[in-house]
């Protein structure tokens, strides 16, 4: 896999950061397993989590109570409502087909007797928190 240029670095970090989530790469080809396991990932769960807690805060105050501990909401919102419906999800997606492994790319030889290459990778788990993350990137580069 080779490296990305600075400046598409610095952009991902910062749109995977703000849950803006512009791709300009394909997370299948740009970027390794660890990568979009550890990094991608994680802002996703992060960007979303702290979203809805400025969302609490917000409707709180709007009410008239307390705004509260964003860290406690954060905290909250990541362990006890997206973490279970995101692997809920993934399981889901799973047992519908969605890929979901640790393997390299395959090559196939297709009926035209040429070989394309198959992306597979951890795919189940970053669509169900694109889903309930609202965010736009994914595994693919489509």
């Amino acid at each position: 896999i080779n490296s990305m240029k600075g400046d598409l670095n610095l952009n991902t970090v910062i749109s995977f950061i703000t849950n803006t989530n512009l791709q300009h790469y394909s997370g299948e080809s740009a970027l390794s397993l660890l990568s979009q396991n550890t990094g991608i990932l994680l802002a996703m769960f992060v960007s979303s989590a702290s979203g809805y807690s400025a969302c609490m805060a917000f409707c709180r105050a709007l009410c008239g109570m307390q705004m509260g501990n964003f860290y406690e909401d954060f905290t909250r919102i990541i362990t006890r409502l997206m973490l279970p419906l995101s692997f809920i999800l993934a399981v889901i997606f799973i047992s519908e087909g969605v890929v979901q492994n640790y393997h390299a790319n395959f090559s196939v030889l297709t009926l035209e007797n040429k070989f394309q290459s198959i992306a597979t990778g951890p795919v189940a788990a970053l669509e169900s928190i694109k889903h309930l993350g609202t965010n736009g990137g994914g595994f693919f580069g489509a």
